[in-house]
């Protein structure tokens, strides 16, 4: 005979995000030198054309230091960006980490190329009973005070285990940044509800577990939409065993393999931030949770430790970053990107 579940009690976030306040900001941002050129520094463009040569991380003492690596590549004299893209190619993409060691379930995987390592696989012996599941293409990541789950889109057979996943971890927000490939080709799974609507699975041992959204809640911004969602689980006397509620922030304006305009990103980037300043923990996911996924993360990384007075690499921080999850970062416009939107962010945060 089954017992009963204690029902647990939340108290939940019952703020807005002022998405709109984010613009004004934006424009008290803007540094007045925006519209002049630099002048070409020949002498730093070499010296950025010898760092790229060497197979080591990059590393930067200071904000001048990184801004003055992308003006190089940004000016591209002695074609430093064909240099960029080599330096990602033959080194950073070259390091990978072990994925064997624990149980693949290779239908819920999109790609043998986009799975959690050993080390930043999810221990789902860990998970209480209720939540548990077999496995879940997912990584969790860590850094300072603030963590990601990165994930991919979730599969028609994978999409309660998404959820369960959700409650679990109970992110303050997903970061879907796939919208653009939901819009236009319509082949992936929409997991999520919209307006009245209530998405509702079967479970195992007679639990059901249901999504709706709060229609009050949503707002359609410039890189796309968001809106508050509630998760919950019941057992089979229709009593709540866990309930969690949160942002989907869905960007609708990166496309695969490619760059989103830089004001876009930064409004994404501030919204999650504003959603996450009471709970610093989000799950991000793309297609097959690498290639945006890890830039998103990886910029949002570099940030906060520029913000703390750190040195910075983003070398290194993709290559944690790897330790956790195959692949991250997974194209060399990802990478060039990754300095662009850090110096764009460092400037007006």
């Amino acid at each position: 005979m089954q017992t009963a579940v204690e029902q647990k009690h939340y108290i939940y976030p019952t703020h807005s995000l002022d998405v709109r306040g984010l613009a004004l900001d934006k424009e008290r941002s803007i540094r007045k030198s925006r519209s002049l050129s630099p002048p070409i520094d020949r002498a730093n463009s070499r010296r950025t054309k010898k760092l790229l040569s060497l197979e080591k991380p990059i590393c930067f003492a200071s904000r001048k230091e990184l801004g003055q690596f992308v003006e190089a590549v940004e000016q591209n004299q002695l074609n430093i960006q064909y240099d960029l893209h080599a330096h990602f190619s033959n080194f950073i993409a070259r390091q990978n980490f072990a994925t064997e060691g624990f149980f693949h379930d290779k239908s819920k995987d999109r790609s043998c190329e986009n799975l959690p390592t050993k080390e930043g696989h999810i221990d789902l012996t860990q998970i209480p009973e209720a939540l548990r599941v077999d496995y879940i293409n997912a990584s969790y990541i860590e850094d300072s005070s603030r963590s990601y789950i990165a994930t991919q889109h979730p599969m028609d057979d994978s999409i309660v285990d998404f959820w369960k996943l959700v409650l679990y971890y109970k992110p303050s927000a997903i970061v879907m940044l796939n919208g653009y490939e939901h819009l236009t080709k319509h082949k992936y799974t929409k997991y999520w509800p919209d307006d009245t609507q209530v998405l509702q699975w079967q479970c195992p041992a007679s639990t059901v577990l249901t999504v709706t959204a709060e229609p009050e809640t949503l707002q359609q911004v410039s890189f796309g939409r968001i809106l508050r969602l509630v998760v919950t689980l019941y057992n089979s006397n229709n009593e709540t065993i866990d309930q969690w509620k949160l942002w989907h922030i869905r960007c609708d304006c990166w496309p695969d393999q490619s760059e989103v305009e830089h004001e876009q990103f930064e409004t994404l980037w501030r919204t999650v931030a504003q959603a996450k300043s009471d709970i610093p923990r989000i799950m991000v996911h793309c297609i097959g949770g690498i290639g945006r996924t890890g830039t998103f993360i990886t910029v949002d990384v570099a940030v906060n430790r520029l913000r703390q007075n750190e040195g910075l690499s983003i070398d290194n921080i993709i290559l944690e970053l790897r330790k956790r999850r195959m692949n991250l970062v997974a194209h060399p416009s990802h990478y060039q990107f990754c300095y662009k939107a850090v110096l764009s962010l460092c400037d007006s945060v």
